[in-house]
């Protein structure tokens, strides 16, 4: 689409009804680490984690009092899963026009943030279909370090990446996934990638893919594609514990984990 903001993907948010046992999955599986927690959702009855993978964050928010947005969409979905997918732009000018999108496609607006050096916006779950779509911006403008959800900087001082490199995709379901996707190539404004199987929406660093249903949980965030160093290492892991598992896959949280071998 002409005049197509930049979008990076920078966070994947999972809801759960409780936090401990899906940063259990995440750490003893895939081997990452904690690195930042969030006052800030406090404000929402939520506590939350975030842990860096590659230069992206997954994070996981659980709510903490009754009657949440959060515990309204776990009940939704029937459990744990995605929640939120957070981006980031490079300037105020990208988000507007993110936001003009949204308002002709009658997305609300169920959040947003403004101070001097972070500018957050989050459209509503309901009106995109899914999960969150947020569009962030900052000051920094820097895409693989700074990111103020995450503390600023300082995660870059605990990073590691012993299993997992980076996320290569996110996947959303839906009952009807063309139009799920046209909707949301209409509200980031990026058009749906030509030529191919899938309904894809390429982002900078990452697609945001839509397919079939394929529970009885209805549309939600439901796959993460990440790239790891070696898959039999996560696997034999996985066979060892509570989470279920597959050929090339792990589900951690109500998400399944696709996996793929990174090149020597």
């Amino acid at each position: 689409m002409q005049g197509s903001p930049n979008i990076y993907l920078r966070q994947i948010c999972l809801v759960a009804r409780e936090l401990e046992p899906v940063l259990d999955g995440l750490t003893r599986l895939l081997e990452l680490r904690p690195c930042y927690t969030d006052p800030g959702v406090a404000e929402f009855g939520l506590h939350n984690v975030l842990l860096p993978v590659g230069t992206n964050f997954l994070e996981i928010v659980a709510p903490v009092k009754k009657n949440t947005a959060a515990g309204r969409y776990l009940d939704r979905r029937k459990g744990d899963g995605g929640y939120m997918v957070i981006c980031q732009v490079a300037t105020k000018k990208e988000q507007d026009l993110v936001l003009q999108n949204a308002q002709k496609a009658e997305v609300r607006v169920a959040w947003q943030s403004n101070n001097e050096e972070f500018h957050c916006m989050q459209l509503h779950p309901r009106d995109m279909g899914g999960a969150f779509f947020e569009v962030d911006w900052d000051v920094q403008s820097d895409f693989s370090g700074s990111w103020h959800p995450a503390g600023g900087a300082g995660w870059q001082e605990d990073h590691h990446t012993s299993s997992v490199l980076r996320v290569t995709a996110v996947g959303i379901q839906s009952e009807q996934p063309q139009k799920l996707a046209s909707h949301w190539s209409a509200v980031s404004g990026i058009s749906l990638a030509p030529d191919s199987s899938e309904f894809v929406l390429p982002f900078a660093n990452a697609h945001l893919k839509f397919f079939a249903t394929k529970d009885n949980r209805g549309a939600g965030l439901a796959e993460v594609d990440i790239e790891v160093k070696n898959i039999k290492r996560v696997l034999k892991k996985a066979t060892k514990s509570e989470f279920v598992s597959g050929d090339n896959y792990v589900y951690i949280g109500g998400v399944r984990f696709n996996l793929s071998q990174a090149a020597n």
